[in-house]
């Protein structure tokens, strides 16, 4: 079908029918299959094409979650968030912390932070012991 693997992650397909613009993205992870993109009817075309061969697929609809992160859309303002609200609910009764007491951030909201650059280290001399 002409999807590229990226290198980076060698579950992840990219299809590019123009120069630089990615059409279709497909997720693959063990038994999970997410397709996304920004054809409506080639996402259609590719789920037709993939299930009539050997796979068996079950249309679940649009995600609501994929590998514990919650997708939310707003089709209106063409926006998408993911977010992991379920792992850290689990991770606090876990550790039994579901009813402790939130707190603020102990940083200011508009502080700036700079990563730290660590001077190179000096060239040292070796010296003889007499």
């Amino acid at each position: 079908m002409s999807f590229q693997v990226i290198h980076s992650d060698a579950g992840v397909y990219v299809l590019r029918q123009q120069e630089g613009n990615i059409d279709i993205v497909i997720i693959l992870y063990v038994d999970d299959i997410l397709i996304m993109g920004n054809d409506k009817h080639l996402i259609i075309k590719i789920k037709k094409s993939l299930s009539s061969q050997e796979f068996k697929m079950k249309d679940l609809g649009p995600a609501e979650s994929y590998l514990g992160m919650r997708i939310t859309r707003d089709h209106k303002r063409r926006l998408i968030w993911l977010d992991q609200v379920s792992y850290v609910t689990n991770a606090l009764n876990w550790f039994q912390l579901s009813n402790a007491n939130n707190t603020r951030t102990p940083l200011p909201s508009n502080i700036h932070l700079e990563a730290f650059k660590e001077p190179p280290p000096t060239k040292l001399t070796p010296s003889i012991n007499k």
